[in-house]
């Protein structure tokens, strides 16, 4: 077995690195790509996203502390699985859901707000 001085080995590298590097270039489709977006929800609402064929990942923050925080998902605007049922939040609180493709999302809680709101597409 031949083995590989440093200057061989320093130019296999740079070329593996060349090659790879070529690679990351030809992704010029959509494939892959990320849709980033604030959805607007309204606390006491069912909504969906406006686009409806990809799965997001949603994160929600609260402006303040709030009681009976329930977080729910469903094919319909009725929302009928809970995903988390009459819980606390703390000031600043994230709480993130999957929202499949297609989906409502409804937020209810008491004395609080939604401060900010980010829709990450998977």
């Amino acid at each position: 077995m031949a083995t590989l001085n440093s200057g061989a080995r320093q130019r296999q590298a740079q070329n593996i690195t060349g090659a790879l590097l070529s690679l990351a270039g030809k992704n010029t489709g959509t494939f892959g790509a990320n849709v980033i977006t604030a959805p607007g929800f309204v606390v006491g609402t069912a909504s969906q996203l406006v686009d409806q064929d990809r799965d997001y990942l949603v994160y929600l923050q609260f402006a303040t502390a709030g009681t009976a925080l329930t977080v729910s998902i469903g094919p319909t605007a009725a929302a009928a699985y809970t995903l988390v049922a009459a819980a606390a939040c703390a000031t600043g609180e994230v709480v993130n859901v999957v929202l499949p493709a297609g989906w409502f999302l409804k937020v209810e809680v008491t004395t609080s707000t939604l401060a900010h709101q980010i829709a990450i597409s998977s």
